[in-house]
């Protein structure tokens, strides 16, 4: 269930968001309507799941200004956990993969050195957000890597690949 809730927010993102709200996807008189997305889970179930899923823990997580201080560590663990079970229970990936750079608002405080919350460039309206570039198989709705783009990152010496190169 987890993997069907996650991807509803990725195929949402890979269709550009949703200008008033997810749950256009569902409604089927808007233009946004996503039938793969109707079918794959109810809008009720995936509020019920949205409202109780914990995607960090506090008080184990570093703090900023510490070493290996993660800014996205909020929502990072359930993708760390989705991608690494992935890669678990499946046999092999598809030789083909394609990657998606998502840019996504954030109407929050933003944590100071970080950059992660900067200017979205071509989202009017939105000043402040994060990115999130994810590679998955082409054949399948199967999520294979991630990266949560941030200045914490320590990149190795000469290393100056951006966006799904990161990858």
């Amino acid at each position: 269930e987890l993997l069907a809730f996650h991807f509803v927010v990725i195929r949402d993102g890979v269709h550009g968001g949703s200008d008033d709200g997810i749950f256009h996807r569902w409604k089927t008189t808007a233009s946004t309507y996503d039938a793969d997305i109707a079918k794959t889970m109810s809008l009720t179930r995936w509020r019920q799941i949205q409202k109780i899923i914990k995607l960090n823990d506090n008080d184990k997580a570093l703090k900023k200004m510490e070493e290996g201080y993660n800014p996205a560590y909020k929502y990072d663990f359930i993708f760390r956990c989705v991608v690494d079970n992935i890669n678990e229970i499946t046999h092999q990936a598809d030789l083909d993969q394609y990657g998606n750079e998502t840019t996504f608002g954030f109407m929050g405080y933003g944590e100071t050195g970080t950059s992660f919350v900067s200017r979205i460039i071509g989202k009017p309206g939105i000043s402040r957000g994060g990115q999130l570039v994810l590679i998955s198989d082409a054949g399948m709705n199967r999520p294979r890597a991630y990266v949560h783009r941030h200045k914490c990152h320590v990149r190795p010496v000469g290393f100056t690949k951006e966006g799904p190169n990161e990858v």
